[in-house]
């Protein structure tokens, strides 16, 4: 691998590693709504919530991007 792929994978892996951070706030989250019930509790799992769906969406954007490209290097991620 070359330099610049070194450096897309560690981007890569810093992404993911953000990303499976903001599930586990989520979780804990909805967790926290299951147990205590109230409106803030809930109002904040939903706004994570969204927060998740929205990585996955762009996510999605960027694979479907790199699966039509001829290239297909770690780059364009």
């Amino acid at each position: 691998m070359s330099k610049s792929d070194d450096i897309a994978l560690e981007y890569v892996i810093e992404e993911f590693r953000e990303f499976v951070n903001l599930v586990r706030q989520m979780r804990e989250q909805q967790q926290i709504y299951f147990k205590e019930r109230t409106k803030e509790s809930l109002y904040m799992a939903i706004e994570l919530e969204k927060e998740v769906n929205k990585q996955i969406k762009e996510l999605e954007i960027k694979l479907s991007k790199k699966e039509n490209s001829e290239e297909g290097t770690l780059n364009e991620i």
